[in-house]
């Protein structure tokens, strides 16, 4: 699991990714009808962009298509509804829920880069690290398991390391302490 700021910026990538070939692919409608390596491209984009798009308050809403009533569409499933002329589903409005949210994802990026600053950001990713190799290991049964085994073993380090280091910090505290008002 990388950090939380590097995520939300691939989440905004692809949301920009299929922003901008959705406006290429609208700026030449002939190019829908016929089918080509911008229609795949714009395929595959709302493809990647559509759990990026529902995490960053992504809002559906209802779609008349011909005689089809859909209650919760968004961009990314329906954005072919609108080159079709019985679809109530505009460019428009495709790209500025897009816009919209985005937005949110830039504003949850600078979110997270101020909260990955200083101290409670290091510890943070110590913390996240068995995460991260979880993430890693791959989708495989055993790849998880040894993933599994050596975060549980990570986490007993992180953990003892921790708790040496606080008493520590505790003992260090005790010695001053003395020092100062000889106790």
């Amino acid at each position: 699991m990388a950090k939380p700021s590097k995520m939300i910026a691939q989440e905004r990538e692809r949301m920009v990714l299929f922003r901008d070939a959705f406006q290429r692919l609208a700026g030449d409608a002939a190019t829908y009808a016929r089918g080509t390596e911008l229609l795949n491209e714009v395929s595959i984009a709302a493809g990647a962009a559509r759990r990026a798009y529902a995490v960053n308050d992504g809002r559906t809403f209802p779609v008349q298509d011909g005689i089809y009533l859909v209650s919760n569409a968004d961009p990314m499933s329906h954005w072919a509804s609108a080159f079709d002329s019985d679809s109530d589903l505009t460019t428009m409005k495709i790209i500025t829920s897009l816009n919209l949210s985005i937005g949110r994802a830039q504003e949850r990026y600078e979110a997270a880069k101020q909260a990955e600053r200083g101290f409670v950001g290091a510890v943070s990713s110590i913390l996240r690290w068995p995460i991260t190799l979880r993430d890693a290991a791959g989708p495989g049964p055993a790849q998880k398991k040894a993933a599994q085994s050596l975060g549980i073993i990570g986490q007993v380090l992180v953990g003892a390391v921790t708790t040496a280091l606080g008493a520590a910090i505790i003992q260090g505290a005790i010695l001053l302490w003395h020092a100062a008002f000889r106790v």
